[in-house]
């Protein structure tokens, strides 16, 4: 049954929500509401204040209900500020309003109308200017290769619109200039940099320049202005088009009566007020249509709609009060309809806009029907197939088939459009020319406006040279670019593929590494072309010798390894095939090369190692074939070496010494031996300071072993220093005995050690930390050790002599023996080498070096020593010729530091006799003797009497 009050409910109902809505409102309308004003500033912060300040205050005037405040911003502070939320209004330049439109969503309800000599202007533009004195700047193609200021990479009268214009003269930024630098608001930094010439050619906003003249700050003669234009409803001067003046702003979630407000107010100011004349402006007119810049914006790939602008959500968005409103109340209907649609149709326009550019894209787009029929190409299409637009309509794109993909290729292609609307992928087609080429192509499925009609968009690059510089880069990273041949990364791939099939079918391999002998002389003699003119010929004769199953690498300079698989050989027939490629590798050397049209003889050290263990690592297998080669050097039949595990253990164990000795001084295990030196009166003169060590389980290791070892490292300076500051303590204990305070100590200097810049500083330091008699200190160097330093050599003995230390000429006459050095270089002693003695009885020649080297001695003034000296009938050889010091085997084996303090003590305890063997110790034999002093101590007596130093007699 109707009931007859329902409707009257009803009716009341809605009434009173309405009222209590409209108290509401009214309530909230007594209240005042604060508001915050953003004003965008392109000069300073202070003058932009003072410009708005009387704006300001009549708005307040007009509007007392609200508090309004004003804050003066920079761009990115501005929009910041939107972006939380701190902003109810901005008043701010267009393309910066079209960015926060879509970042923040806000919305145009005024557009500002500046004025210049009273003349109201409703657009403005960019300026383009340079230095008055540059006159070749006097076009826009000539700004090509220039630097730039400009202010700010979104200020759009300084810079997006400038940036658009030469874009039209076909001069890109930032390629085709030589910088863009952002000075920063305000924009008179960016004519100041102009001016300091810290750039070519600055973009500002028109009226800037007009400005700076007014405030005295810029003469109208220090510039010029670049493609000026004239437009008669625009005086001011500009370099570009005119674009719609700054728009005013609202949040999206201000009330719209507010925003009604405070429109309003800003369009009854009237030009003559006191706000539009501080403010420089003639009043606020309605939203003007930012569709042309927003075109410009697209053009230059930055509105920020250029992607989602399709996006229907942001239609929701934006108008879901309105579509409550016309759900709510039903008299706006027709209203809110008419708006929807001229707002429908104003966003398909620009959707069109921006399909028009999107098109004008540098990659090539097709349009296909669904019956796979060309609709549409663009300009990209046309270049990079070479068919034109006429040429391909209504054709299938099969017409671009290259050929090169099976059927399955397409199949699976047409599957993923059909099931997934969507391909991706690589793909080889041919242009016009027949040309083949490879492009990455994208097909997305589009529907129509009918459910069985369907596009097919294709877009496509050509990806040549992309591939091109992808197979370069890939050569370059694999390949030696001096020889073509693998590089070492190309073939441990090679030798792990070979490993891998060693394992799988039970064959064999081998690495043989070949090193070229006289490189470095071809290099040095001859230049290093030559040198890489050598190395292509080697490569290239190694390429034709190459057997089946086999490849060349270059490993280094002037190594280059082959490996060959041996694939269904017997390991005998393995070494077989290895020996013959052998003998073929060293034909190879037989013929001399051409370089530079002169022969070039040279030969190969070859160290191989034949692999039947997969198991083995590549970079060990060449660390083999390395260790090999090595030994083939010593090799004087062939100089061809196979690996032999020995090698690697003789290697290793060299490695655990050099390992084991870097730690030898920290854990004190070197140790100093003295051996005597004598003169003809058989009384000790002084010490031969010899280094031991000793290990803790290999026991006393001689100095031959690991003092080769310390040279090849910095361990030889270290030890040096340890040797010559345990020399200097010794010394310094020596002058508290009166048997020994007159020795001298001699020490042994490696050729590292004489070379270090701080030498003799250490040296001194040294002797004065130990309070060691200068003068007793000897340094013995070897003749090798001059021949390259002898300037140095001077200046740095000449220093040490000055102090009082002694210098002694070690192994004299194994060398390049030079009396030029001799003559110049300040020694005291010559020692005459142990070569010499051990055959001196029988061969005139060493006893002719002897008489020699005893000769120039006397002539230098030097005392001559001889090292080696191990029997009597040595001894006396050598007193006949004239040599009275010695050291060696026959007086006394190297002694220990305890060793040589009981020879001492044991001496010092028979102070009252003579201490002879002739008297005391006739009877005894030289073996008794021995065991009583040392197990290494050949016979010797120390006299010990307080004031007779310690006297050798040899047994009868």
């Amino acid at each position: 049954m109707h009931n007859p009050t329902k409707p009257a409910v009803q009716f009341f109902g809605l009434f009173f929500s309405l009222l209590l809505i409209s108290c509401a409102q009214l309530v909230s309308a007594a209240e005042t509401e604060k508001l915050r004003i953003g004003i965008l500033a392109f000069r300073s912060l202070d003058a932009t204040q003072q410009q708005w300040q009387e704006t300001l205050n009549h708005l307040n005037k007009t509007l007392p209900q609200y508090e309004l405040e004003l804050q003066v911003l920079f761009m990115d502070s501005m929009t910041e500020a939107v972006n939380q939320q701190q902003l109810d209004f901005i008043l701010t330049q267009p393309e910066h309003y079209i960015l926060l439109r879509s970042s923040a969503g806000v919305s145009a309800s005024a557009t500002l109308m500046p004025t210049f000599n009273d003349q109201p202007l409703e657009r403005f533009a960019g300026v383009i200017v340079a230095l008055a004195d540059r006159p070749e700047l006097n076009s826009l193609s000539a700004i090509r290769g220039q630097h730039i200021v400009a202010v700010h990479p979104n200020s759009l009268g300084a810079y997006r619109i400038q940036h658009w214009t030469l874009n039209q003269a076909g001069i890109r930024l930032p390629q085709d200039v030589n910088k863009v630098t952002y000075s920063g608001q305000p924009q008179d930094k960016a004519i100041e940099m102009l001016l300091n010439r810290q750039a070519d050619v600055a973009f500002i906003r028109s009226g800037v320049m007009e400005s700076m003249i007014q405030s005295g700050k810029l003469s109208i003669d220090q510039l010029q202005v670049i493609n000026q234009q004239q437009h008669p409803e625009f005086p001011l001067i500009h370099s570009t088009p005119l674009i719609p003046e700054w728009a005013f702003a609202a949040m999206p979630a201000l009330d719209p009566l507010v925003v009604r407000d405070i429109t309003q107010a800003l369009y009854s100011i009237p030009p003559d007020s006191q706000a539009a004349l501080t403010g420089g402006y003639f009043g606020f007119i309605p939203p003007v249509d930012y569709a042309n810049l927003e075109h410009i914006l697209l053009e230059l790939r930055v509105h920020p709609d250029r992607i989602t602008h399709f996006d229907m959500r942001d239609f929701v968005n934006k108008y879901l009060a309105e579509i409550i409103l016309v759900l709510t109340l039903s008299i706006l209907l027709a209203v809110t309809w008419v708006s929807y649609d001229i707002r429908q149709r104003q966003k398909r326009a620009a959707d069109l806009r921006i399909a028009a550019a999107a098109f004008r894209t540098n990659e090539a787009i097709t349009i296909t029907n669904e019956n796979n029929q060309i609709l549409r190409v663009n300009d990209a299409f046309t270049r990079i197939t070479g068919y034109s637009e006429e040429e391909v309509i209504g054709r299938n794109p099969s017409m671009f088939s290259s050929g090169y993909h099976h059927q399955d290729f397409y199949k699976a292609m047409w599957n993923a459009l059909n099931t997934q609307g969507y391909w991706d992928g690589e793909i080889w087609n041919r242009r016009k020319n027949g040309e083949i080429f490879p492009e990455h192509l994208s097909i997305t499925k589009v529907a129509g406006t009918h459910p069985r009609h369907f596009y097919f968009v294709a877009s496509f690059a050509d990806i040549t040279q992309a591939k091109e510089s992808k197979e370069k880069i890939e050569h370059l990273s694999l390949y030696d670019q001096l020889t073509g041949l693998a590089n070492i990364d190309l073939l441990r791939d090679r030798i792990q593929s070979a490993s891998t099939r060693t394992r799988m079918q039970n064959n064999s391999f081998a690495l043989i590494l070949i090193d070229l002998r006289n490189f470095k002389l071809v290099n040095d003699s001859l230049g290093r072309s030559a040198g890489d003119q050598l190395l292509c010929d080697v490569a290239a004769r190694l390429t034709e010798a190459l057997p089946i199953y086999s490849s060349l690498a270059r490993l280094a300079a002037d190594e280059f390894v082959i490996l060959c698989e041996f694939r269904e050989h017997s390991a005998e027939q393995a070494l077989f095939d290895i020996e013959h490629l052998i003998k073929d590798i060293q034909g190879i050397f037989i013929t001399p090369f051409s370089i530079q049209d002169k022969p070039v003889y040279t030969q190969a050290n070859i160290g191989i190692v034949h692999c039947a263990d997969a198991d083995t690592s590549a970079d060990e297998l060449l660390k083999r074939a390395d260790l090999a080669k090595n030994q083939s050097k010593f090799n004087t039949h062939n100089n061809v070496s196979f690996f032999d595990p020995i090698m690697q253990q003789q290697v290793d164990q060299v490695v655990q010494l050099e390992n084991d000795l870097r730690h030898a001084l920290d854990k004190n295990q070197l140790r100093l031996f003295f051996q005597p030196q004598y003169n003809r009166h058989r009384l000790i003169t002084g010490c031969e300071a010899l280094i031991r060590w000793e290990h803790p389980t290999q026991g006393l290791i001689s100095p031959a072993a690991f003092i080769p070892l310390a040279e090849s490292s910095d361990l030889i300076l270290l030890i040096g220093d340890f040797v010559i500051a345990t020399a200097c303590q010794t010394l310094a204990t020596w002058q508290q005995h009166p048997y020994t305070a007159k020795w001298t100590l001699a020490v042994n200097i490696s050729a590292r050690q004489f070379q270090c810049n701080d030498f003799v500083e250490r040296v001194l330091q040294h002797v004065s930390d130990s309070s060691a008699p200068a003068n007793r200190l000897k340094l013995e160097l070897t003749e090798s050790l001059l021949i390259d330093y002898s300037d140095e050599a001077v200046a740095k003995m000449s220093q040490l002599k000055q102090a009082g230390i002694c210098f002694s000429l070690d192994d004299f006459g194994t060398g390049f023996s030079s009396l030029s050095y001799l003559k110049k270089l300040p020694f005291d002693q010559i020692k005459v080498d142990k070569a010499f003695i051990h055959d001196l009885l029988n061969n005139h020649s060493d006893e002719a070096i002897i008489r020699s080297v005893l000769a120039m001695g006397e002539a230098f003034g030097m005392n001559v020593i001889a090292e080696g000296v191990e029997t009597e009938q040595q001894l006396q050889k050598l007193e006949a010729l004239g040599c009275h010091h010695y050291q060696g085997y026959y007086f006394s084996r190297p002694l220990s530091d305890q060793q040589l303090r009981i020879c001492i003590a044991d001496a010092a305890d028979d102070q009252a006799s003579e201490y002879r063997l002739d008297s005391v110790y006739a009877t005894l034999s030289v073996n008794v003797i021995r065991s009583r002093l040392c197990p290494y101590l050949t016979v010797f007596v120390l006299t010990i009497p307080v004031c007779k130093p310690l006297r050798f007699v040899p047994p009868k």
